[in-house]
């Protein structure tokens, strides 16, 4: 166990006390962003149409990860593929809760769903 004098020399005893490290915002991003990746369904009959597009959602959603509100900040120009990408949301409600480290009551975020037949 490292002594008193190692822990503040090294910050690892106050990041101890908040619950993580500095990453827990990016690892918590990644986590949220490949939850909603799994509950993404592109429509079949919009692929077979070959319609294609990105639509930026923007969302809100309290501690436990519950989507609160719900709307397209920027649309695709498919109504189409807008209301597959909210259809994800709902499949994906309630997503990661937010970490405790992350001292928040709330987060809105606005984040892009590509629809595109190039598979990467």
């Amino acid at each position: 166990m490292a002594s008193k004098a190692q822990q503040q020399s090294t910050g690892r005893a106050s990041q101890e006390r908040a619950g993580g490290t500095r990453g827990d915002a990016k690892s918590y991003f990644a986590k949220l962003m490949a939850w909603l990746h799994q509950h993404k369904d592109y429509p079949p009959e919009l692929k077979k149409e070959k319609v294609q597009g990105v639509v930026v959602i923007k969302f809100s959603i309290n501690q436990r990860g519950e989507v609160i509100s719900a709307s397209i900040k920027t649309g695709s120009g498919h109504a189409s593929l807008d209301q597959a990408a909210l259809d994800m949301l709902e499949r994906a409600n309630p997503v990661p809760p937010i970490p405790e480290a992350m001292a928040r009551e709330r987060l809105t975020l606005a984040i892009p769903v590509e629809y595109s037949l190039i598979t990467r």
